[in-house]
């Protein structure tokens, strides 16, 4: 740890990081327990803002208990040469979305349940069985006004459901724009 930190706030930030850490697997062990991951084909993380790490040690999780599971990551953070040195490093990650996922993702999985071949989806980055990554470029763009409306009351029937005690501090961010 360095820069712009005094020696006795580096001892604190030390301390910190290393409870947090001890925290961290059993958050992931909670998590991988209780959702049951056995019923989904195709199981899609986010990775916007700061949420790799904690997606990474999810899908490695998951991956480890269900290796034939497919596992794709989307988000700000997979965007461009983002996501392939991720890929690379982590071979939980089956598939990224780079760029909008409205159309690239769905695609991907319709192609998975019939049994086609996901080459040539513009946005997906997929890795081939032997371990080949084989990169497609940027999704393509959805006319906003031809997607679903987004409907998050199962996100918040589950929150109250599993954290009553959060009520109304439930937030969700909310994009105004693209580019």
């Amino acid at each position: 740890i360095s820069g712009g930190f005094e020696t006795g706030d580096r001892a604190i930030l030390s301390k910190d990081l290393i409870r947090l850490a001890a925290k961290s697997k059993p958050f992931v062990c909670h998590v991988l327990e209780s959702i049951d991951w056995s019923k989904y084909d195709v199981i899609g993380l986010t990775s916007t803002f700061a949420q790799n790490i904690a997606s990474l040690a999810l899908a490695t999780a998951i991956k480890e208990r269900w290796p034939n599971k497919i596992i794709a990551f989307g988000g700000a953070n997979m965007y461009g040469k983002l996501g392939r040195p991720l890929m690379r490093r982590f071979p939980a990650i089956d598939w990224i979305i780079n760029g909008e996922g409205d159309i690239a993702f769905p695609a991907a999985v319709k192609r998975l349940s019939i049994g086609e071949s996901v080459h040539g989806i513009p946005g997906l980055t997929y890795r081939r069985p032997g371990g080949e990554i084989i990169e497609q470029g940027t999704a393509t763009l959805a006319n906003l006004d031809d997607l679903p409306h987004p409907d998050f009351s199962d996100y918040f029937r589950d929150v109250q459901a599993r954290v009553p005690e959060l009520e109304v501090a439930t937030e969700l961010p909310l994009e105004m724009s693209r580019g």
